[in-house]
């Protein structure tokens, strides 16, 4: 697990909504703090997700300061662009533990297809996986 920082400047920060997975496990909770807040930081946009019945759900409207906010990231979600007044308003910042399996490529075909190495590469490294193999 690690910790990241997120910026959503005004008016170009954006997530689009997507789902994450962790190898092969169904659920995947993920827990954020947010760092700044929707009508004292900017004026629209923010965190979004999808329930299980593909309902959206808008997390900034029932967030407070103070909160730590918990959700499976295997269900669709992302983040609307932030608006607002660049002369008064700082954007959508929060702090986001990012749970992994750390693996070496070689370990697990997935992670190499996920590096997007040349064909060449790929080739090359697999046949230096099978001669070691032999």
């Amino acid at each position: 697990m690690y910790c990241s920082v997120s910026n959503y400047p005004i008016n170009e920060g954006f997530l689009f909504y997507h789902e994450d997975k962790l190898l092969d496990e169904k659920e995947l909770y993920h827990h954020l703090v947010p760092l700044t807040f929707r009508s004292k930081h900017y004026e629209s946009g923010g965190l979004f997700i999808y329930d299980k019945n593909n309902n959206k759900i808008d997390i900034e409207d029932i967030v407070e300061e103070g909160d730590v906010i918990f959700y499976d990231g295997s269900l669709k979600h992302g983040v609307e662009t932030i608006k607002g007044n660049s002369e008064f308003n700082i954007g959508r910042i929060q702090t986001f533990s990012i749970p992994t399996n750390f693996q070496y490529p070689g370990d697990n075909f997935r992670t190499l297809v996920d590096l997007n190495l040349s064909n060449k590469k790929l080739i090359k490294y697999l046949f230096y996986r099978i001669k070691k193999l032999l």
